[in-house]
């Protein structure tokens, strides 16, 4: 993201996050920055987003459509190409996170090598052509960029439909129809974006009141910290006479007050001024009868520990996370479970958008053919991996199906195992690691299967079922 994008918010109130909420579509520049600003402070944020990112396995495989007759192979070497080359795993884990954050990505095919998330508030999204929103560069904010060989680094890290000559032209007519260039091969993926708008909202936008609520409750129990720290000292006096007729003279008040003053900055410049110089200890000042020096009482019981709990109950359920799910704590095995499916199907909603654009990615490769092909991303989680092994073990029991059920354990492309077996088999692998040698697999001194001799009979009843061809009978439950 741009510098400009980052540091433009050092502060939030509370007035701010209510007018932004009371029309969104009005602030998502505002929107945006703010939260960039609370995931980098509150560590509750980031891990959510983070949840996000890294909860869904990815695991993918393509689906084909061609004529009949047709060779699949080199199309799907030229498919498969374009998925590493853009690393297609790591483009949807970093949407994945970036449209957590801001609501909104935007996905450029740069050239079939690699996708470029375009920066928000450097485009205009405001018309759709054939159902699709067109993504425009606004060449105006080339501007802020003072420096010309860092505008031309800009330029020149922009998808090729933007370039120098452009904007120079732009700059010299000052025409709002030069202003904006159109980027092709952009797809959008949005969260909780109405129909009408391309823009979407964050995901823990609904947290941050309560994270503001909370943040105010920080700042008063440090305040109070610090008036515990410094302790505030006052001094009185009284009177010089026991019949409490004559006040203590000005001039001997302000003698004492700037004596106590000194000590005081005295003891300051001993613990804090020399270089962490451990200087504890008292400092002595007399006094007579008619003065006292107290220490000013602090009230530290502001707020309850049930209010500490609400805040953070809120923060959590308008994140829409148990405390379980988020650090463990908090909740029970069941509710837990039921929290999880829930964010799950956040999650798997957003994949399926990432699928729909990477889809329009490959559709465009093979446009003008009646080829389609398709990726299919899995619906599982790094969560429930053991289950998702044992129904396609099942799955291969009952259809000797093998494939899903060997990429599920090896947690790689069918193509990859195929691979790896191969050049086992080439290398002759079984000839140098072999079981270790157990009473299942050893027979005598060998390691491996054990075997038998062709007279070795085990006890009666085998060599009895032998003899009579008993192992060729039928049995029971035939």
């Amino acid at each position: 993201m741009s510098q400009r994008n980052s540091g433009s918010a050092n502060s939030v109130k509370i007035s701010d996050i209510q007018r932004y909420l009371q029309n969104p579509e009005a602030h998502m520049k505002e929107i945006r920055r703010t939260s960039m600003y609370l995931t980098n402070k509150h560590g509750v944020l980031r891990d959510a987003i983070r949840m996000i990112k890294s909860l869904p396995t990815l695991k993918y495989g393509l689906s084909w459509s061609i004529p009949d007759g047709e060779d699949i192979s080199e199309h799907e070497e030229v498919v498969n190409k374009l998925l590493d080359d853009i690393n297609v795993i790591d483009v949807v884990r970093d949407g994945l996170l970036e449209v957590a954050e801001l609501g909104t990505v935007v996905m450029c095919l740069r050239s079939n090598k690699y996708v470029q998330f375009l920066e928000l508030d450097d485009l205009k999204i405001d018309k759709q052509r054939n159902g699709k929103w067109v993504v425009e560069f606004d060449l105006k904010t080339l501007d802020e960029i003072r420096d010309l060989k860092d505008r031309v680094i800009k330029i020149n890290s922009l998808p090729d439909e933007v370039s120098l000559a452009k904007y120079t032209r732009y700059k010299k007519s000052n025409s709002e129809e030069l202003r904006y260039v159109e980027i092709k091969n952009c797809e959008i993926v949005n969260l909780d974006a109405k129909r009408n708008t391309p823009y979407g909202l964050p995901f823990h936008l609904g947290a941050w009141l309560p994270i503001l609520q909370k943040e105010i409750i920080d700042q008063v129990e440090r305040s109070v910290s610090d008036r515990l720290v410094k302790q505030i000292l006052i001094l009185s006096a009284g009177h010089m006479d026991k019949e409490g007729t004559k006040p203590v003279p000005k001039e001997l008040i302000d003698y004492y007050f700037k004596e106590v003053d000194s000590l005081i900055k005295q003891k300051d410049g001993e613990n804090y001024g020399q270089g962490g110089t451990d200087s504890s200890g008292t400092g002595v000042i007399a006094f007579p009868n008619m003065f006292e020096l107290d220490a000013l009482e602090v009230d530290t019981t502001f707020f309850t520990k049930d209010l500490y709990d609400k805040i953070e109950d809120d923060i959590y359920a308008n994140l829409g996370i148990s405390k379980a799910l988020g650090f463990g704590e908090g909740g029970n095995y069941s509710s837990a479970t039921v929290n999880s499916e829930k964010l799950f199907s956040v999650v798997f909603s957003l994949v399926g958008q990432f699928e729909t654009a990477i889809n329009e990615f490959l559709k465009g490769m093979f446009k003008n053919t009646d080829i389609t092909c398709k990726v299919k991303f899995d619906k599982s989680t790094v969560m429930d991996k053991q289950a998702e092994i044992d129904s396609r073990y099942e799955l291969y029991l009952q259809t000797s199906w093998i494939t899903p059920w060997m990429e599920a354990v090896m947690d790689a492309p069918i193509a990859d195992i195929i691979e790896m077996r191969q050049r086992e088999i080439n290398m002759k692998l079984d000839e140098i690691f072999f079981p270790a040698q157990n009473a299942h697999t050893t027979s005598g001194d060998k390691a491996g299967r054990p075997t038998k001799k062709d007279n070795e009979i085990d006890n009666d009843n085998t060599a009895g079922s032998r003899n009579s061809g008993g192992n060729n009978n039928p049995s029971p439950s035939d």
